[in-house]
């Protein structure tokens, strides 16, 4: 099922309990990913968000089809769901992979690693939780490892990696293409005060 920032209200409290840990993943798409993720771990519940309705349709036909209940689907902005539902330190992992790179500079300010986002995914992650994210635009890689590394140096251990355990769809189709792609993971550091 999928839900929308308003009809999530009354589900997500007795949802969430249902799981010692979660993790989020932003920009869905068609569900690959979390999919396998939700597979591999069933004690995890995911939230899942995605603003194109159409991807995130298929994505729930195959989580219909696989009987997985430790996924919940919500259509919309990343955004609001911080500002009104997500929970200091309630996430043990955020994935964000393949997000749009937004390439042309008056496009810039539609990407999601922006700083008042950071806050948020801040605000939101565990101690020691990390934040997973891959790309295939070198120069949005570097503007991401800025924001980690030198304006967030303090909250973050920003480290590159080769890939993670599992691919996305964006992935196979970058990788078939033979493009370079880009991986990190930023975990948040045991520190007290919001940066």
């Amino acid at each position: 099922m999928i839900y929308t920032l308003e009809t999530i209200r009354d589900i997500l409290p007795s949802w969430t309990q249902n799981f010692t840990r979660l993790e989020l993943e932003v920009g869905v798409g068609r569900g690959k990913y979390l999919l396998e993720l939700s597979k591999l771990y069933p004690h995890v519940g995911y939230i899942g968000i995605e603003k194109s309705i159409k991807w995130l349709r298929v994505a729930d036909k195959k989580l219909e089809s696989q009987k997985l209940s430790n996924i919940l689907l919500l259509n919309g902005y990343v955004e609001p769901f911080f500002s009104e539902y997500a929970q200091d330190e309630q996430f043990e992992q955020i994935h964000i992979l393949f997000s749009d790179p937004w390439p042309k500079r008056r496009h810039w300010k539609r990407r999601i690693f922006q700083s008042k986002l950071m806050l948020e995914l801040w605000r939101t992650l565990k101690p020691l939780g990390g934040i997973y994210l891959g790309t295939d635009h070198l120069d949005y890689f570097k503007a991401i490892e800025k924001l980690f590394v030198k304006d967030l140096c303090e909250h973050y251990d920003f480290k590159l990696t080769n890939s993670f355990e599992l691919v996305t769809n964006f992935q196979s189709k970058y990788l078939k293409a033979g493009r370079q792609l880009y991986f990190a993971r930023a975990i948040k550091k045991q520190c007290y005060t919001m940066p």
